[in-house]
């Protein structure tokens, strides 16, 4: 009997986590009896899933035993773990033979491994809820919303699983739902399949942003990363049923909104930086125009959010909060990679980095849509003659490039040729794509406008040789 004085904590130990024993049995004895139940089971339950450690190693051996192409039953089973040395474990042989003998109805199969499969969900959920208290009485050094958006992705990942279900599709069922794919993009009368990124040449090779990618803008310093991130931006906050969101951990919120001014309403930037400048500040015209974009994009369902302190917690808990004032996001940026916090503590800046990038990827796919974010690459470029990125130029992880489903690096020559024959011209190299074609894209760069432009007719990248670069000719197809 515990005392009415006993530790309240020491009464929670005492507990019994949710389970049911009856149901683990029925599921085991139902694939017993006939084998062909496991498909049905397979779909719903993992071997994690089982509470009791004799049905969680029976389980297991059924599923290999099966796996190898032989049945699972009162013979074969306890032969199987006695010689993988498992007998013991899975209680013996009078327990499986009391399996096998038990009476299992296969019409209540579904409704037995959905129960199991609840209560473990039930047992993690009490997992993930003390690990949350452990964070809490633990917090030295950590911040509360870093702690609070951990906790809620704990649980959604809870919740996540518990909802998710295995889906087998024959080819025929693949093949319908392929071919309905493509008559409602015929629908659309749209060219790409993701949203524009502005720049027409850079959607065909694209096929646009698409829901659930991660799209890497990756270049050196002064390359215009930032610039071309907010054209794309802009482009989607503009679009009916645009709802862009954006995380910015280098620049203040007020310095994006120049950017989008700037492209916006052909703007000098000086102008809206230095609007008292004798020559080259605001005049009534421009301050006209000023107010007429700013009129624009009041209208428009997107939020900046400028915080150097960013976690990918934090990240899905604004995204959630931005969701419900607006409905879901149809574009993320951040920027950029480097900048994001990692939530795991280690000494090793590689590991963290490949846990922001997983982040990531994560972030996309939960959200279904495209995610946009800024990279900084390696100084080794610098050391180079040919200073064009390439994939391993991605600063400080493989993980970057194995995340990312596109990959876009930015290179004008005149930023370090500053009398090149392309002085004002971009190359947008892809060189990641997957369900799009890699290669060159040109494009204009109007600096003083904030923007990435297409290129006028007729116009070409010189390129290092001397010859004009195509960009529109050839298309490799990516992976």
């Amino acid at each position: 009997m515990i005392s009415n004085n006993a530790n309240p904590h020491n009464v929670e130990q005492l507990r019994v986590p949710p389970h049911s024993l009856a149901a683990e049995e029925s599921v085991l004895a139902a694939i017993m009896v006939k084998n062909e139940n496991l498909d049905v089971v397979a779909s719903i339950l993992s071997e994690n899933d089982f509470y009791s450690r004799a049905n969680r190693t029976i389980y297991g051996a059924i599923c290999e035993i099966m796996g190898n192409a032989q049945v699972a039953d009162i013979a074969t089973i306890p032969d199987y773990l006695r010689a993988k040395g498992k007998l013991e474990d899975a209680g013996g042989d009078t327990y499986i033979y009391g399996l096998a003998r038990s009476v299992a109805s296969a019409a209540g199969l579904t409704t037995y491994a959905q129960t199991v499969r609840q209560r473990a969900m039930l047992r993690e959920a009490i997992a993930a809820a003390n690990d949350i208290q452990e964070q809490c009485y633990n917090s030295t050094g950590h911040d509360a919303i870093e702690i609070l958006g951990s906790a809620e992705s704990r649980i959604g990942e809870v919740s996540e699983r518990l909802l998710t279900k295995v889906q087998d599709y024959s080819i025929d069922e693949a093949m319908r739902a392929t071919v309905t794919e493509i008559e409602q993009r015929l629908k659309s009368g749209k060219e790409i399949a993701g949203i524009s990124t502005g720049l027409p040449d850079l959607d065909a090779r694209l096929n646009g942003l698409e829901a659930a990618d991660m799209i890497v803008v990756a270049a050196r310093p002064s390359m215009g990363k930032t610039t071309l991130a907010m054209n794309m931006v802009t482009t989607e906050a503009l679009r009916d049923g645009g709802r862009p969101i954006v995380f910015s951990m280098e620049m203040p919120k007020q310095q994006l909104m120049y950017k989008m001014l700037s492209s916006l309403g052909q703007i000098p930037i000086s102008a809206l930086q230095q609007p008292n400048k004798e020559t080259g500040g605001m005049n009534d015209i421009l301050w006209s125009k000023t107010s007429g974009v700013m009129a624009k994009l009041r209208q428009k369902n997107m939020e900046i959010i400028d915080d150097a302190y960013m976690t990918i917690p934090r990240m899905r808990l604004e995204i959630r909060r931005f969701k419900k004032r607006f409905g879901n996001p149809t574009l993320i940026m951040a920027d950029y990679l480097q900048l994001i916090r990692g939530t795991t503590k280690t000494d090793n800046r590689t590991n963290e980095i490949s846990e922001i990038s997983r982040g990531i990827k994560a972030l996309a796919k939960e959200f279904n849509c495209p995610f946009v974010v800024l990279s900084q690459l390696s100084r080794n470029v610098e050391s180079r003659n040919n200073k064009r990125p390439v994939n391993s130029d991605l600063r400080e992880s493989g993980q970057i490039e194995q995340d990312a489903d596109k990959i876009i690096f930015i290179y004008r020559d005149d930023v370090y040729n500053p009398n090149s024959s392309d002085r004002g011209l971009a190359e947008l190299n892809v060189t990641k794509c997957r369900m799009g074609q890699i290669g060159m894209v040109g494009s204009a760069f109007r600096g003083e406008f904030s923007q990435f432009c297409p290129l006028a007719h007729g116009q070409q990248i010189v390129g290092e040789e001397g010859k004009p670069k195509a960009y529109s000719d050839k298309f490799e197809v990516g992976e």
